[in-house]
């Protein structure tokens, strides 16, 4: 069981509720509640979840497994490049992303603690169309390592209007001592 002292912003869900909604409708969800609940989990009633409230991270992680279980890796990628940018939650209420990549890099742990009470991450542009994040503490799931991969990747294509690729290059469930993120455009 993941640690109850690491938290995340109830937007967060919100976003992730509000896209499987749009794709699965209400069934979809209640899908997921059934599985969190089969799991042992107390579900959480989505219409009551406040967006700036603050939420155990393995709620975030079983949300995370539950939906690539039911709905697949590529469902998995979309709502990962998707909620960044979703009407609901969070980002639109509190969140204005940076106009360049390197705010965004330089921005990496100011933007990472609106939305976690854990870890930190550290960004910088390494080459013209390069750059490179760090995250320290910030996983405690390969799940959430891929869903940070696809996540950040869109999150960079959305700043500079450009294709961009992601790789994860170091992760601690492989034995590094911290997470890497490279990207080119």
């Amino acid at each position: 069981m993941v640690s109850t002292n690491k938290l995340f912003r109830g937007g967060i869900l919100l976003t992730r509720t509000a896209f499987v909604r749009k794709k699965y409708g209400i069934d979809g969800i209640r899908s997921i509640r059934s599985e969190i609940v089969k799991k042992g989990y107390k579900v959480l009633d989505y219409n009551k979840i406040r967006i700036a409230d603050w939420y155990p991270n393995e709620y975030n992680i079983e949300f995370l497994r539950i939906f690539k279980d039911l709905y697949g890796e590529s469902a998995f990628i979309r709502l990962s490049k998707d909620v960044p940018f979703e009407t609901e939650g969070f980002v639109k209420h509190f969140v204005k992303w940076p106009d360049t990549a390197e705010e965004l890099f330089s921005n990496a742990n100011k933007l990472w603690s609106l939305f976690y009470s854990f870890g930190r991450l550290e960004g910088e542009i390494t080459g013209e169309r390069e750059g490179v994040l760090y995250g320290y503490e910030i996983s405690d799931d390969p799940v959430f390592c891929e869903y940070l991969t696809y996540y950040f990747e869109s999150l960079l294509e959305h700043v500079i209007k450009s294709k961009v690729n992601a790789r994860h290059t170091e992760c601690v469930f492989s034995g590094n001592n911290r997470e890497k993120w490279e990207f080119g455009w």
